[in-house]
This record gives structure tokens, sequence and C-alpha cells, in this order.
């Protein structure tokens, strides 16, 4: 039974590999030229994207763009850390989505 489940699994991966490349896709294009992600974290049920933006008012547009598209759904803005922001003049988030 071990070995089926593993031979199962791996025979997962191109299809999970197809569809997590589309969301990078997804994500590169609605993506502002002001925010930078440091991480994307992707399982079957959603993710989060973890990074910073140099203007604020360019993560309620992304959060709308991404929203906006099918694959998406619940995107919402989890984290801004202003102490960042006091620092280095960029905001610093964290980003949550469903798929």
């Amino acid at each position: 039974a071990g070995l089926q489940q593993e031979v199962a699994q791996l025979q997962k991966i191109p299809k999970q590999k197809k569809q997590y490349s589309n969301l990078l896709t997804i994500i590169a294009q609605v993506l502002p030229s002001t925010i930078r992600c440091e991480k994307i974290i992707l399982d079957e049920k959603g993710g989060r994207i973890i990074g910073e933006a140099m203007q604020y008012r360019d993560l309620p547009r992304f959060v709308k763009e991404l929203g906006d598209r099918p694959d998406f759904r619940s995107v919402s803005l989890q984290m801004i850390n202003q102490k960042e922001q006091e620092k280095s003049g960029l905001f610093a988030f964290t980003l949550s989505f469903e798929l």
C-alpha cells in the first residue's frame, strides 16, 4: 500500500507543476513594478506572498487585481509592517489567498 501511495503522489507532480507555473505567471502579470516578492508559498488549498512595497497604495491594487483572477479567491493582506517602512521607506507585507 505504501508503494502505491508513493506512485500516486509522484504521478500528481506534472499536473501540480503546471498548475503552480500558471499561478506564478498570473502573479507576475499583475505584480506592480513597485512591489517585490521575497517568498511565494503555494499548496493545494492556497498560498501566501511575502514581500515589500515601495508605495502603500500599490498593495490594495495588487490584492484587487489578483482577486479578480478566477484562480485566486479570498485574497487579503494579512500584515503590513510599518516599522520597516520607517527605516527603509518600504512596506513589508504578507498577502494570503485560497485556490
